[in-house]
């Protein structure tokens, strides 16, 4: 019986490194990279040093340290980048290229969103019903609106929704939560498929 070989330890997190990485990324409020040299050490490098779809060229990152949010921080203006950063590192430019794809996890999130918050499975069919028997929006603006209503979401349930995105680009950064990100890419029980894999974390 073939068995999927269990991916590699990213690194060790008690590695002096990542703790010099963490306090690099904090003083200088910049988010940098943990990349694995030719000799197998780990490297600290800004992120503003690597082009986005570069990675892998000549050393392998294996992490991205953000800087720990201050208590009055609220920074979205480089969110969209730092996140692009960690797609690419986690999956490669395909998946993270990958439009179908991105709508997908994209669509599990809001919807495990709305469950959390009392929605029910008929309701959330009503709306796919009611959304795809109208003619199809503009991206941009839909976009927009997803950020309006996210935001009001956040307000009526009493969250910080700049927080909580900082919170979640910290968590899924853990060395052990990007290996299950990894695992449960890797187990989709079809490649095209929206469903996600059966094991690890999601995103």
């Amino acid at each position: 019986m073939f068995t999927k070989k269990q991916p590699e330890p990213l690194f060790n997190v008690s590695d002096p490194r990542v703790k010099q990485a963490q306090e690099v990324a904090n003083r200088t409020r910049k988010p940098h990279l943990l990349v694995r040299n030719d000799l197998g050490g780990l490297d600290i490098m800004s992120t503003q040093n690597v082009s986005l779809d570069e990675y892998g060229d000549t050393r392998t990152p294996v992490a991205i340290v953000h800087p720990e949010p201050l208590p009055d921080e609220i920074s979205s203006l480089e969110y969209q980048d730092e996140v692009r950063h960690w797609v690419l590192m986690c999956f490669g430019v395909e998946i993270a290229n990958d439009v179908r794809e991105r709508n997908f996890r994209f669509l599990e999130e809001a919807l495990e969103l709305v469950q959390a918050n009392g929605a029910t499975v008929d309701e959330a069919r009503e709306l796919v019903d009611y959304v795809f028997n109208r003619p199809i929006g503009e991206i941009p603006q839909e976009v927009g609106g997803v950020m309006v209503t996210l935001a009001a979401l956040c307000s009526a349930s009493k969250v910080n929704m700049y927080l909580e995105a900082r919170r979640e680009l910290m968590r899924i950064n853990q060395p052990e939560i990007v290996e299950k990100i990894r695992a449960k890419q890797a187990s989709k029980p079809k490649p095209d498929s929206p469903l996600p894999g059966c094991c690890g974390t999601t995103r």
